[in-house]
């Protein structure tokens, strides 16, 4: 689903509805640029702690997952009537 040539493209997707293809280029750019921003950083830069109130780059980049899984087996799973 993922069309580089259009990444910075917020534009229809063929076989969805205008919003739901907006909504795609919107959540597959901010998957690619935070991707691309941390695929080379070390451990230790994914762990850094600016201060005792802060979170680190891992910690955000576990609630991205998180949230996203929780939405998957939300939609896909408790969604669906049997």
């Amino acid at each position: 689903m993922l069309n580089m040539d259009n990444i910075y493209l917020i534009t229809d997707i063929p076989g969805y509805s205008p919003q739901v293809s907006r909504l795609l280029s919107m959540m597959n750019y901010a998957r690619f640029t935070t991707t691309k921003s941390v695929e080379n950083l070390s451990v230790d830069q994914l762990d850094f702690l600016l201060d005792a109130e802060s979170n680190s780059i891992g910690a955000f980049l576990l609630h991205f997952a998180a949230v996203e899984y929780a939405y998957q087996v939300g939609t896909f799973e408790n969604g669906i009537k049997r």
